[in-house]
């Protein structure tokens, strides 16, 4: 969101340039030809007023170099409140994945609409005094070659005017329809974050410790050499007493003997998964006990059907045996030693 906003402010100060430029070069080209005009002509034109009345006609006269500093005059009332407006929008708004920098894009947008009305209706209050005394000089059929030419650069200026607002009512659309996908990520974001928790990811052994020291499907049995298949990895610090955590939140489902596990604990998680944990040399946790992902469940150990001190690690999904491997964050280099003999458990 950031990056988006970055890239609005560029075009926004890269329009103002363009617009500030282009006014500034219509001011100057109306001003060469009002003193054209004013080197071949009158210093003055003369309004005459006429009513039903039998009163004499009034004269209002009006110097040429009036006219041009009423228009000017103009021109830098309507740059300077166009400049008043593209400051305001130049507040930086930060926006993010989260609601609150959602809700200042939102903010900042509804103040784009609110300066681009207020804009329009200055435009107009403009125009209407510009219209009135043209029409005065018509009437008087003196100099109206002039103001005819006046208002041609006005009309121009304003049809450029219009064309700007146009392309910025069209970035600030697109600025707006990005907020809905920004905030369908943040929601995908959020439930990520609650998810993650209940999926065993964790290695067993707290704080990482300890080695691959036999992985999960066809292994050689410690016992006897033969084929077998594994049905779990195991887990090694080559000691007693390491800190055993479970992998992901859950319910402990039972924690004792089993087997040829040893001291064992089974914990059931959410979505379906089960994880065991075997040949612990301590249990510190009981059936039916709420444990979160991390939390120390028992001491490492060499109970059951073993060769040596180690974990043995099963995950389970719906009741069928999987790779703990593919749910484990970050493996990093957990092989044994060359030459090491693993720790079997069956």
């Amino acid at each position: 969101m950031r990056s988006l906003t970055r890239s609005y402010k560029k075009k926004e100060t890269a329009l103002f340039k363009l617009f500030s430029a282009r006014a500034s070069s219509a001011a100057a080209k109306a001003l060469a030809a009002a003193r054209r005009r004013l080197r071949g002509a009158r210093q003055g034109l003369t309004v005459l007023v006429l009513d039903d009345s039998t009163r004499e006609p009034r004269g209002i006269t009006l110097s040429y170099l009036g006219l041009g500093l009423g228009f000017l005059g103009f021109a830098a009332i309507l740059a300077l409140t166009i400049a008043f407006s593209f400051g305001i929008l130049r507040g930086d708004a930060r926006a993010a994945g989260s609601g609150g920098e959602l809700e200042a894009a939102r903010a900042e947008l509804d103040r784009y609409r609110r300066s681009a009305a207020a804009l329009s209706e200055a435009y107009a209050s403009l125009s209407r005094p510009l219209s009135e005394l043209s029409g005065g000089a018509r009437a008087s059929g003196n100099g109206s070659s002039l103001l005819a030419s006046l208002r041609a650069s006005g009309a121009a200026a304003a049809a450029r005017l219009r064309g700007e607002l146009q392309g910025m009512a069209e970035a600030s659309a697109g600025l707006e329809a990005a907020i809905g996908p920004l905030e369908e990520l943040g929601k995908a974001a959020a439930s990520m974050e609650a998810v993650k928790p209940t999926v065993p990811a964790l290695w067993p052994i707290k704080s990482s410790l300890g080695h691959l020291s036999a992985t999960y499907g066809p292994n050689p049995n410690p016992f006897t050499g033969d084929p077998y298949f594994h049905t779990g990895i195991d887990c090694s610090t080559y000691r007693r007493g390491d800190p055993i955590v479970a992998t992901a939140d859950g319910t402990i489902a039972f924690s004792g003997s089993y087997y040829g596990y040893g001291l064992c604990v089974l914990i059931s998680h959410p979505n379906g998964y089960f994880t065991r944990y075997g040949h612990m040399d301590k249990l510190l946790v009981r059936r039916g006990q709420q444990v979160k992902q991390g939390q120390t469940i028992g001491i490492l150990g060499n109970t059951g059907h073993t060769t040596g001190p180690h974990v043995h690690y099963e995950v389970l999904i719906g009741g069928k045996l999987a790779d703990p491997i593919d749910y484990l964050w970050s493996l990093e280099d957990r092989k044994a030693p060359e030459g090491t003999i693993p720790f079997g458990m069956e």
